[in-house]
């Protein structure tokens, strides 16, 4: 039996905390901001009510624990002994996730929100830290922070507005043939991690074990990404791999 579920704002910022940082990785690379907190499950409920399109996303081991169960159950309106006026978080405003695989928590929540592939999304926000990615004007920016080969290579240079991380692997999104592989990986996991509609969605719920291979692989090379600091006390750092950061599940 399928279960109706509420109607969730078409634009969602999301609220999670570490337990499904795989998750909110993913969801930044596909374009939409997820602040990651770990404050406690009060807090991430009042950033959840302050805008009408901020979505709470936790895993049902939350609403399992001894800890935060009878509180939760209150506050997203499960519990059995609500008092009137009780603050309750609308169900538009949350999702529980309820599997403990990564590939297929990332399938539960695409799904649910109808997070299709945007070519001009992906990328637009810093999976590190939710800061907005912008393009880099001048480019005596990257003179110290990449490798010559990688400046007469790429042309094309952006910027997270937060933690000043750099990005580049691609001048041409319609070139796929002058794509870094590691951005063509990327592409690839952003585009197979979307929503494609009900069968197909259901389809690629079974994903085998070429596919944990080549995830391994990309969390292999995403490890060697170097991040610009502002700390003057460092000295700039070069990007050890021509590479835009990408899907670590």
């Amino acid at each position: 039996m399928s279960t109706l579920l509420p109607s969730y704002p078409n634009n969602p910022s999301f609220i999670t905390d570490q337990s499904l940082l795989s998750i909110a990785r993913h969801l930044r690379l596909l374009g939409h901001s997820v602040t990651i907190d770990d404050t406690s499950h009060q807090y991430r409920l009042y950033l959840a009510k302050k805008h009408p399109n901020n979505v709470l996303l936790l895993h049902e081991n939350a609403l399992k624990s001894r800890k935060s169960a009878s509180f939760l159950e209150k506050r997203l309106g499960m519990g059995s002994n609500l008092s009137k006026g009780e603050d309750v978080l609308a169900p538009q405003n949350f999702f529980i996730v309820k599997s403990n695989r990564k590939a297929d928590q990332l399938l539960e929540v695409t799904k649910a929100f109808r997070l299709t592939f945007s070519q001009e999304r992906v990328f637009s926000i810093c999976r590190q830290c939710n800061g907005a990615i912008v393009p880099i004007s001048d480019l005596e920016k990257v003179q110290d922070k990449v490798f010559d080969s990688v400046r007469n290579k790429f042309t094309k240079y952006f910027q997270c507005e937060k933690c000043d991380k750099i990005y580049w692997g691609c001048d041409d999104v319609n070139d796929e043939a002058q794509w870094h592989t590691h951005y063509k990986k990327a592409i690839q996991y952003a585009k197979r991690f979307s929503y494609h509609g009900e069968n197909e969605h259901q389809r690629t719920t079974t994903t085998n074990e070429a596919d944990e291979d080549g995830r391994r692989q990309i969390d292999a090379s995403t490890a060697q990404i170097t991040t610009t600091h502002n700390d003057a006390s460092e000295e700039p750092k070069k990007d050890s791999l021509p590479v835009l950061p990408v899907l670590e599940l």
